[in-house]
């Protein structure tokens, strides 16, 4: 799982136990430092990040503001 701010730092806080369990069973990759907090910026930054490690990217909805490129 590629996160948009540190690999401590759950978006949202909803997510804390799949991170966990992601955690656990496979892996967590961050740029950035342990305690940065998620931003705009960083979710681009984070997209381009996917983007590099994938084969293939399919992007099924997104609207204008998404950060996804046509």
């Amino acid at each position: 799982m590629v996160l948009a701010g540190g690999v401590d730092y759950p978006y949202t806080i909803g997510d804390r136990d799949l991170l966990e369990r992601v955690g656990d069973a496979g892996a967590l990759v961050s740029e950035l430092p342990t305690g940065s907090v998620p931003t705009r910026h960083r979710f681009l930054a984070r997209s381009r990040l996917l983007g590099a490690m994938s084969a293939t990217t399919v992007v099924v909805e997104a609207d204008a503001r998404s950060g996804a490129l046509p």
